[in-house]
């Protein structure tokens, strides 16, 4: 015998499924979590542009702030001699330390190169208005910063000449340094003239 159910639509004794009744003043789900009224964006809703301004204003503000600090931390200081290619002597508010140039590292003295690194950092230091930005200081009592002659970082610019490596292992994602070397490596300047310069880093451990 044929299920009832399975009959025509429109046969005679098919039976009616009983309709599932909805209670009074229930809202359907989808109309009570994603109502939005037809025409407005988020934006349009009472209060909404005034949130997003204050957002924006108050990110200005903190990376004005940011900014501001950041410029504060520079302070001018006084050359008093170059101690190699990546170490100076400064007086700073009427007391002398020794710099250490953050996220760079060049030849050793008794490296090849090691001359011309320590010559080309007295060349971008000389005559210069220097200002520093200490960034650490390291176990041998160096200020370790970004040295800026005339408002251009000597860091970079030793880089940039072949002069000196980035140093990865503290200035891990400083990426002007990266493409600072990259440059000078596709372009054989200073020790990338070299077909595979010893780091001065590895040169050390083998000295001791």
């Amino acid at each position: 015998m044929a299920n009832l159910h399975d009959v025509s639509p429109n046969h005679p004794h098919r039976l009616a499924r009983p309709r599932r009744l909805r209670r009074p003043g229930k809202p359907t789900a989808h109309k009570t979590r994603y109502y939005r009224p037809q025409g407005q964006s988020r934006s349009q809703r009472p209060g909404g542009r005034k949130r997003e301004m204050t957002f924006l204003v108050g990110a200005l503000l903190l990376i004005a702030l940011i900014i501001w600090l950041d410029n504060a931390s520079i302070k001018p200081v006084e050359l008093l001699s170059v101690s190699d290619g990546d170490t100076l002597r400064v007086s700073l508010e009427g007391k002398t330390y020794k710099v250490r140039l953050y996220g760079i590292d060049t030849p050793e003295s008794d490296q090849p190169f090691g001359g011309a690194a320590k010559q080309a950092l007295q060349d971008l230091v000389a005559n210069k208005a220097l200002s520093i930005k200490e960034r650490d200081e390291d176990r041998y009592g160096r200020l370790v910063a970004i040295v800026y002659a005339d408002g251009e970082s000597v860091n970079l610019q030793l880089v940039e000449g072949g002069y000196a490596w980035w140093y990865r292992d503290y200035a891990t994602f400083n990426m002007p340094l990266a493409f600072a070397e990259f440059s000078a490596r596709l372009d054989d300047r200073g020790l990338w003239q070299e077909e595979n310069p010893t780091p001065p880093w590895e040169w050390r451990r083998n000295q001791r």
